[in-house]
């Protein structure tokens, strides 16, 4: 019978996740990984697999992150379309406050390597869905029945499409801070979008 680790295993994965999306999976080395997780090459193999498998692990467990810590405590704390416009403010603030700036793993790894890896477009697939039901269960809240399912639908892949180029430019610009001022043409889309459904609220 294997023996148990002798280390925790979600937060030795954990550490795994910060590597990959700060650096990526090309960029990453075996090597790498044994210095960050503080486990030898051994325990990476027989916890989590080869350096492909612990890769697609790490990607799924920053999908669950995504999920529950950044999007359902936005719905939590904001109004329907308030917590849109605070998803693309966070990717600001996130950009001002990092010393090396990460952007999104997610989307890392769609430009890295979901055009030619199936496993790993599975994963951003399910992610980029996850996102792209925020947007539409958001604006399905703010706007009722006055958008049917198939506008929903088209709002929601513009909005994905949108913070998908505003992860790439945050990351790269010379000031972060400089993109606030999209986030407020965001902000005026989204009133706009609500005036045009014929109601009143506004974010």
């Amino acid at each position: 019978m294997p023996s148990q680790p002798q280390f925790n295993i979600d937060e030795t994965l954990a550490k795994a996740v910060c590597q990959f999306w700060t650096h990526g999976y090309h960029a990453t080395s075996m090597s790498n990984l044994v210095d960050v997780m503080g486990i030898n090459r051994a325990s990476i193999y027989n916890t989590y697999g080869d350096k492909r498998t612990l890769f697609i692990r790490s990607l799924e467990q920053y999908h669950v992150m995504l999920r529950e810590v950044r999007l359902e405590r936005l719905a939590e704390q904001y109004g329907a379309l308030e917590r849109i416009t605070a998803l693309f403010d966070l990717v600001v603030a996130d950009a001002e406050s990092e010393d090396v700036r990460r952007g999104c793993l997610v989307m890392n790894t769609a430009l890295e390597l979901a055009a030619h890896e199936p496993d790993v477009r599975e994963v951003i697939l399910s992610a980029q869905n996850t996102i792209k039901k925020f947007f539409r269960d958001s604006l399905a809240e703010a706007c009722g029945k006055r958008l049917i399912a198939g506008e929903l639908d088209d709002e929601a892949q513009f909005l994905l499409t949108l913070l998908s180029g505003f992860l790439v430019q945050v990351r790269n610009c010379e000031n972060p801070g400089d993109m606030t001022a999209v986030t407020g043409r965001i902000s005026g889309y989204l009133n706009n979008l609500l005036h045009q459904s014929g109601k009143e609220e506004s974010c």
